[in-house]
């Protein structure tokens, strides 16, 4: 979707092959995705807290999550960080433990 938010702006072929090309080219040992998103932006850029708990989720839930993941994995680049996982953090803090939960089985599968 393109307009004021969107999805991919390129496919993860595009990142596969950067990522070979920085490796192969140019020596690079290892490329790691790094701010994978895993929380919603802000409309304006201002802070998250300030927009109300049921607005952020219809921003970013957790199928968005896992679509984001999927993603990454699909690069085959094998090391992402996540970007946000301190607001699964502040959402069980205000009564939604679903990131937090989400996050405990993802890291707990390795």
């Amino acid at each position: 979707k393109i307009g004021l938010w969107w999805d991919y702006l390129y496919p993860p072929s595009f990142y596969t092959f950067r990522a070979w090309l920085v490796t192969s080219l140019l020596g690079v040992k290892e490329v790691v995705i790094s701010e994978l998103q895993a929380e919603p932006w802000s409309p304006g850029g201002g802070p998250i807290a300030q927009v109300p708990l049921e607005k952020q989720v219809e921003r970013f839930d957790l199928r968005q999550l896992e679509e984001n993941m999927r993603f990454a994995q699909r690069t085959g680049i094998r090391e992402a960080y996540l970007w946000g996982v301190e607001w699964w953090y502040w959402r069980k803090v205000h009564g939604d433990p679903t990131f937090w939960e989400f996050g405990k089985k993802l890291f707990n599968a390795k």
